[in-house]
């Protein structure tokens, strides 16, 4: 049996993602925009200042979408910029995304609004839609609304249609294409979800293992990674035990790869 099945994390531990949790922690986002939002960092993130916000929206059925996580990130210069991370645990791609991210984003919207009790006088800040996709295959879909809208390009009635979309991160097909942001959480991430083979799983649990033995109070992230990392070296189908500790797991996986060679 190769050990390049296909998987998907789903909900691990709890009623929470293992996403979830790992977007909720401050450095994750930090390192997310820093290495693929390039575009926000021109604004000028006081990342020190940032929060975290609920997502208290809906999908089909009244079904709870557990998988977002909002950050509210202050600019140098007054203001702030609302990162809005729709994490998607689909296998399939979803053609209509744009349309679920514009709903999602004017539902937040109206939450600004009422929470910071804005009038007619102010404005309201940047909102900016991320989709994380963890699928096998690559992302297809549209990533702006006026892709899905039936119109000509040059019809009058495109003033009253939406223009929003999605900032697209495929974790595959950025790291088949390589050249990630060294020395990034976010890029050590990607790598772990879609290794190319074995050797590249051990080679990506070392830099994980080694990036956290230089960051020794990241407990609390390193477990998450940890977690990730479990599972992913189960999906190799092979019958072994695989320990809970991180650091326990990088000989174990080496000398497991040795035999396979052997």
């Amino acid at each position: 049996m190769s050990w390049q099945r296909k998987y998907r994390w789903g909900r691990i531990g709890g009623s929470d993602s293992v996403y979830h949790r790992l977007f909720s922690h401050r450095l994750m986002v930090v390192h997310l925009v820093q290495g693929y939002l390039p575009e926000a960092l021109t604004l000028g993130l006081d990342f020190d200042g940032m929060a975290p916000l609920p997502a208290k929206y809906y999908g089909r059925g009244g079904a709870r979408r557990d998988g977002d996580v909002i950050w509210r990130i202050p600019l140098a210069g007054g203001g702030s910029l609302y990162l809005h991370l729709m994490i998607e645990f689909q296998s399939k791609v979803y053609w209509w995304m744009p349309v679920r991210t514009d709903v999602y984003t004017g539902l937040h919207r109206q939450g600004i609004i009422a929470y910071e009790r804005l009038t007619r006088r102010d404005r309201l800040p940047a909102v900016v839609p991320v989709v994380l996709y963890n699928g096998a295959e690559s992302w297809t879909a549209p990533t702006a609304t006026e892709d899905v809208i039936a119109l000509p390009p040059a019809s009058p009635l495109w003033r009253w249609q939406p223009r929003g979309g999605y900032y697209l991160l495929d974790m595959g097909t950025l790291t088949a294409a390589g050249a990630l942001p060294p020395d990034n959480l976010a890029s050590l991430l990607f790598r772990l979800e879609h290794p190319q083979d074995a050797d590249e799983l051990q080679d990506v649990l070392e830099a994980i293992a080694t990036w956290f033995q230089s960051h020794p109070a990241l407990e609390e992230l390193q477990a998450l990674f940890a977690e990730i990392a479990k599972a992913a070296i189960e999906a190799l189908g092979v019958e072994m035990t695989v320990p809970e500790n991180l650091m326990e797991m990088r000989p174990m996986l080496a000398e497991r790869v040795e035999q396979w060679k052997e």
